[in-house]
């Protein structure tokens, strides 16, 4: 006899009183949940072919919704039995296929390997699928043996499309102004613009203020910068990222993607006043491996202007840094090349042409130190713009001759006297040891930040977050390591530092080392 017609939906079951066991198997499948469908399919089995008239068609159940993972398909169905509806058969052969499955490609398709033995005629069975492939369109057949080798014929074909992968997400946030200084409080709206559900770093959306007035300077701080800012960019191995923190909650207030995502090369970062309005800008300098850029951001993250301070073809990155170089009372953008020559420049923006000129340039290094920086890398160079030039005033070594690590360095006022100190810290391959200097070169104190066994270099960075007028030392991992920053305090009382907090800057499954600046 001929497969039964309209196979998807209907079930054979024998009225027949006297037909020997084995001869046929009714096996109904009545639901196949794939993904988000609700698929309602029939199985019809038959063994050896009966008259007709021995078989009345009944209709089958309703599947119901259940949606599957990116890598798994669940089927579900009632038993056969080994004779129409009652005993049970001996084993199930279920496969699937990137095409449709026909009676003759059965043999030919991925079989799913050993099924639970089948329960009695009746029963509710039930399959998951594994190892599939996201976003993809698969196909599937059942058939069912009886204890004496009796196959059923091909079920009908049922068609899914597992879901594409679900991907952690970082949120990106973009925040208006805040609003007037009202009764002591003032707020701002932050949304997520990148459709992320998570609320990681979620920005603060009011806070307390009074009139702004710039404050005198204390604390190593920037006497005319209001609204100050840590910005915390991402190293070597991670798309170039920066995070703006609030120094004294140590909340992130927004992120900024820094060029191009598929940059692996790090950043640095600095922050200053760079166009004299007293607001904390950010300048971003991409890393060592990527042409010398400088980006320069408002402190609501909008690109202002960039500039190349260094010849493009040479691929050393550029190390920035911001200072008032020309006591003009508006910062300037200190810029040195990540490798190749050691030539520094002082650049000034210029808000009439959102464009930046170089001011004063030296050669603080030889070539070919700056070429080969492990070669007696621990020597600090002290700087000034004397009548328009820039001059070394002071050379001093901050490790042992044979240090060849290379160096962070940052100046903050630690302890209290009014003058910034140099703080220095070795690079990758080099243990956690942070020392602070006079600028006359004179060692005041060191620390470990870390372990000994953490070699992976630490950055620097200084801000006065209880407003005692000393700078708390900020540092976080440079190459490697918990994507966080650690706040350190010096005693002058007994010249012992002092770690009073710690906080996660990002996911910590981007352990590619950061990039300090404050202001």
């Amino acid at each position: 006899m001929p497969e039964l017609p309209n196979q998807k939906l209907k079930t054979a079951v024998r009225t027949e009183p006297h037909v020997h066991i084995g001869q046929r198997l009714a096996l109904g499948l009545t639901a196949l949940t794939l993904g988000i469908l609700s698929l309602s399919l029939g199985l019809a089995f038959l063994l050896n072919p009966l008259p007709e008239s021995a078989f009345l068609v009944a209709p089958l159940q309703q599947a119901s919704t259940t949606p599957t993972t990116a890598t798994a398909v669940t089927l579900t169905w009632t038993a056969p039995g080994n004779d129409g509806n009652i005993g049970q058969g001996d084993h199930y052969d279920l496969r699937y296929s990137l095409s449709p499955i026909t009676a003759a490609t059965f043999d030919t398709a991925t079989a799913t390997g050993s099924l639970p033995s089948p329960q009695m005629a009746g029963s509710t069975e039930s399959y998951s699928v594994s190892n599939l492939t996201p976003s993809t369109t698969y196909f599937f057949a059942l058939k069912t043996y009886d204890q004496a080798g009796n196959v059923s014929l091909i079920s009908n074909i049922a068609t899914a499309t597992t879901t594409a992968p679900s991907a952690a997400c970082t949120p990106t946030y973009q925040c208006t102004d805040w609003s007037a200084c009202v009764n002591g409080s003032q707020t701002r709206t932050c949304i997520v613009t990148n459709g992320c559900a998570s609320t990681l770093g979620e920005p603060v959306t009011s806070q307390t203020c009074t009139t702004p007035v710039p404050p005198p300077a204390q604390g190593g701080e920037t006497p005319h910068i209001t609204n100050h800012i840590l910005a915390v960019g991402t190293g070597k191995g991670s798309s170039p990222l920066v995070r703006i923190v609030d120094p004294t909650s140590r909340r992130v207030i927004r992120e900024i993607q820094v060029g191009n995502r598929q940059d692996k090369n790090g950043v640095s970062v600095a922050v200053g006043d760079i166009d004299g309005d007293h607001k904390a800008d950010i300048v971003v300098g991409t890393g060592p491996g990527s042409s010398p850029l400088i980006r320069y951001y408002s402190p609501t993250g909008k690109l202002v202007s960039l500039v190349n301070p260094f010849p493009t073809e040479q691929s050393s990155g550029v190390s920035v840094a911001v200072a008032d170089v020309n006591g003009d009372g508006i910062d300037d953008v200190v810029a040195i090349p990540s490798k190749s020559t050691s030539q520094l420049k002082v650049l000034q923006y210029q808000a009439k042409t959102k464009k930046f000129v170089t001011i004063s340039q030296i050669m603080v290094f030889l070539a070919e130190i700056a070429v080969t920086p492990r070669v007696n890398s621990s020597t600090v160079r002290v700087v000034r713009l004397v009548k328009g030039k820039l001059t070394v005033i002071k050379e001093f070594q901050a490790y042992a001759l044979k240090f060849s690590s290379g160096m962070t360095l940052a100046i903050g006022d630690v302890n209290g006297d009014g003058r910034g100190e140099i703080l220095t810290s070795g690079g990758p391959g080099y243990w956690s040891n942070i020392a602070a200097f006079t600028l006359a070169g004179k060692r005041l104190f060191n620390f470990l930040p870390a372990s000994t066994s953490f070699t992976g270099g630490v950055s620097i960075s200084s801000f006065d977050v209880d407003g005692d007028g000393r700078d708390e030392i900020i540092t976080g991992t440079y190459s490697k390591g918990d994507p966080g920053i650690r706040y350190f305090r010096f005693n002058g009382l007994n010249h012992r530092v002092e770690r009073i907090a710690s906080v996660t800057i990002y996911p910590l499954r981007m352990q590619f080392g950061l990039r300090l600046g404050v202001g």
